[in-house]
């Protein structure tokens, strides 16, 4: 028999009412191949004229790019860089990008990008990212990547990459 990752559904009662506190445990997956998320390493940038619309706020494919900044810092802050792993003949795709976008950056801006990592599965590598100008969030979202080699097959992660990601 399959394990279920979902938990069962509560039924309603005779009046046809679900408890509200049975609901919304109803709704949260549980995922036992999801680790915890490392620590934070961050990365500062400023909103440059060009990153910026006709309203002067910032762009809103620009928070794609300074998540991929942040995660390149992340990177460095363990010790290795992209342009490592891609000479090592490993490379990281993004196959699920998502952003929620609270406030806008504006030109001029300085903005602190914080990273972090989970394994979101055996193969699946999520970074999450929170992007503010102290002290307010103006964007959070997280990319998930797969491990691939130079014929783009997927892979599992090496030992050393894995040593790497789940360093503290």
């Amino acid at each position: 028999m399959k394990p279920t990752f979902m938990r069962e559904q509560s039924k309603p009662d005779m009046a046809g009412k679900v408890d509200p506190d049975i609901r919304a445990s109803e709704s949260r997956e549980v995922h036992p191949q999801i680790s915890e998320a490392s620590p934070a390493a961050q990365a500062t940038i400023r909103v440059l004229y060009g990153d910026t619309d006709a309203m002067g706020q910032a762009y809103y494919g620009n928070y794609l790019k300074w998540f991929e900044v942040g995660r390149a810092e992340w990177f460095r802050s363990r010790g290795m860089t992209y342009r490592e792993l891609e000479g090592g003949g490993i490379f990281l795709p993004v196959v699920e990008a998502h952003c929620s976008y609270h406030k806008p950056a504006f030109y001029d801006d300085i903005l602190i990008i914080s990273t972090r990592f989970r394994f979101v599965g055996p193969i699946r590598l999520r970074f999450e990212y929170e992007i503010r100008r102290d002290p307010l969030t103006l964007a959070s979202g997280y990319t998930v990547h797969v491990c691939v080699n130079r014929d783009r097959k997927v892979l599992k992660p090496p030992h050393y990459l894995k040593a790497l990601l789940t360093k503290e």
